[in-house]
């Protein structure tokens, strides 16, 4: 269980991780379930008072719950486990939850909780509460929170200790874009002064065609590029993260090809840093454009 970011109305977003060792362990050994719930308690209340005292005034939770590594039936002791923890807070914290997303969530424990109501009898009705499978978890997480929030782990950009994009921004602008099969998108960001630029790029499993390039408004100048057309695979990082200086006015000029029969979501953002400002950015020189090979072009 972690803490990391916040969702788009402020709330901090808390990740409970469950996975089938914990089933194996706790199964039949209530010493073992008494513990977890334990440790649980001691979570919520080391990092409530983390909110308390913070500057934001925020006192409500997004709640992410992950059953991706819950692969088979029949973990209900851990199930069980997490139910009277949600059963604590709502008695001792009404309201503190403001929403639960419960993401990679298998067919037949969605089935299950329809059928008998397991869950909801636990929750206030103010509160937010989405089941999603795992096709569908990404379009979930950001319905609510922001690609920029959401850790690299679960689709999004955010990473810890992040020195070029900070997690701590909640209103990062992320552009969305869906690129067709076998088709492509370009990129531009436009400056009208030297400037130093940094960006970052995914798609949710990487089969495309990458390259970036620097085309200065002066007719006759060189174009630089910056990184030739290269094939990105699923096994390669899942962020592009690369920079460049600018030493003259122009457009970054980034093309991604799609050569899958599927259509890809493509995560893009931006940070542009002037001579005179190392850590902030000049949001003036900020914007971009989203074209393709296709007949209607995406403008952000």
């Amino acid at each position: 269980m972690v803490t990391h970011g916040y969702d788009k109305q402020g709330y901090p977003v808390w990740y409970l991780v469950l996975e089938d060792v914990l089933g194996d362990n706790l199964s039949y050994n209530e010493q073992k379930q008494r513990k977890l719930l334990r440790w649980l308690i001691q979570f919520t209340e080391k990092n409530i008072r983390k909110l308390i005292f913070s500057t934001r005034k925020v006192y409500s939770i997004s709640l992410v719950i992950d059953l991706k590594s819950l692969t088979r039936y029949g973990n209900g002791d851990l199930y069980r486990v997490v139910y009277k923890f949600l059963q604590l807070l709502h008695d001792h914290y009404p309201e503190f939850v403001a929403k639960q997303l419960w993401i990679n969530v298998s067919w037949w424990y969605r089935s299950y909780c329809r059928i008998y109501s397991m869950v909801f009898d636990v929750w206030s009705t103010n509160q937010i509460v989405v089941f999603s499978g795992q096709t569908k978890t990404i379009e979930t997480l950001f319905k609510y929170i922001s690609p920029a929030q959401v850790p690299v782990k679960f689709g999004g950009l955010s990473r810890d200790y992040d020195e070029d994009f900070h997690q701590s921004n909640a209103e990062d602008i992320v552009s969305e874009v869906t690129i067709k099969p076998d088709s492509s998108q370009r990129i531009e960001f436009h400056f009208a002064k030297s400037c130093s630029v940094l960006w970052e790029l995914r798609m949710i499993i990487w089969d495309a065609i990458y390259d970036a390039k620097f085309v200065p408004d002066t007719k006759g100048n060189y174009i630089t590029h910056i990184s030739r057309p290269r094939k990105l695979k699923e096994s390669d990082e899942p962020v592009i993260s690369e920079g460049f200086r600018l030493n003259e006015p122009g457009k970054l000029v980034i093309t991604i090809r799609n050569t899958s029969s599927k259509k890809k979501l493509l995560l893009t953002r931006v940070q542009v840093i002037s001579p005179r400002q190392n850590v902030e950015p000049e949001p003036s020189l900020r914007g971009w454009l989203v074209e393709s090979d296709e007949e209607n072009s995406i403008t952000s």
